[in-house]
């Protein structure tokens, strides 16, 4: 039971009476002085209590984990003073849309000279008679279309990878982050399985992180990378895709004439799918082109990630 007199204050409990006031005295001011710095030693090393028990490696360890220590932490996020400078990524993307202006032509050449070859196995499905001379000439012409084509697609290819991949390394050195390294950004292309959605899935984290990042900076006062175009355009790339490799499945059988037509027809479609495909990837190179630069406006915080564990002089002088 306890009762207040004034500036003390009367515990009774077997007829012991302690005062308020003799905890502000001299000793106990000590003792309590004594175990408040006890108590912050003990939370400051409490994370390394193992070196109390080996004493003739404490300094080792220490040293090793001030040297090593931060390489522990996930291996998708750095300190952002560790990143590295931006780099530009203006020449990728004007030589990434040259190249899919090429390939768009070429749709276009190859859709005419598809149509010809349709119209030309039509005929001789009805009957006519088809003379060897014009039935080498087709062949010849589609054979020329077909090869150049494939070798401007793949180089168009390669350089819309490699801008695509400096576009997403940018945005890595300013954004700890992000779902996934930067190598997949070319990487995802050549897995199979992997390449049906992960290009995807980065395109729109490089839309969506970039421009909140720039909102969020100040940079922008408005959207201006709307991701609805990225649907679109990867819901092309998937059909162009799948109607590739039927073309590809019936190319393989033998030459007969409903398989020609058939495959003709695909072609036509494939064609016809790739003029937009090659126009909205040429939009979306672009529009990114335009905000990209503003990455370099922001300054880099220097931040570094430590424990918290106490300064390094302290663990070194224990």
């Amino acid at each position: 039971m306890a009762k207040i007199h004034g500036n003390h204050r009367d515990f009774t409990d077997s007829s012991i009476t302690y005062y308020w006031s003799d905890c502000r005295s001299g000793f106990w001011r000590d003792q309590l002085s004594y175990f408040e710095e006890r108590s912050k030693r003990i939370n400051e090393t409490r994370d390394y209590k193992i070196w109390n028990r080996m004493p003739s490696f404490q300094f080792q360890i220490k040293k090793l984990y001030l040297l090593f220590g931060n390489k522990l932490h996930s291996r998708n996020t750095k300190p952002i003073s560790t990143m590295k400078k931006l780099k530009s990524n203006e020449t990728r993307a004007k030589i990434a849309i040259t190249l899919i202006w090429i390939v768009m032509a070429f749709e276009i050449i190859s859709l005419i000279s598809g149509y010809l070859q349709y119209d030309l196995l039509q005929s001789a499905a009805k009957g006519e008679v088809i003379s060897m001379d014009v039935a080498t000439a087709n062949d010849i012409r589609e054979q020329i279309v077909a090869l150049v084509y494939m070798i401007v697609f793949i180089i168009s290819g390669i350089t819309f990878i490699l801008w695509f991949r400096r576009a997403y390394y940018n945005l890595h050195q300013k954004i700890k982050y992000l779902s996934h390294p930067e190598g997949w950004a070319a990487g995802a292309w050549f897995v199979p399985i992997i390449n049906l959605f992960r290009p995807c899935i980065i395109m729109i984290e490089l839309y969506q992180e970039t421009q909140k990042l720039l909102l969020k900076k100040g940079l922008i006062s408005s959207q201006r990378l709307k991701k609805g175009i990225v649907g679109l355009w990867w819901t092309l790339w998937i059909i162009s895709t799948i109607v590739g490799q039927i073309i590809f499945q019936y190319s393989m059988k033998e030459g007969e004439l409903d398989d020609l037509i058939f495959t003709t027809i695909a072609g036509i479609v494939m064609n016809v799918i790739g003029i937009p495909l090659a126009l909205i990837t040429i939009k979306i190179i672009k529009d990114y082109a335009k905000v990209e630069p503003l990455l370099f406006k922001i300054d880099d915080e220097e931040k570094t990630i430590t424990p918290n564990i106490g300064s390094s002089t302290t663990l070194l002088d224990d």
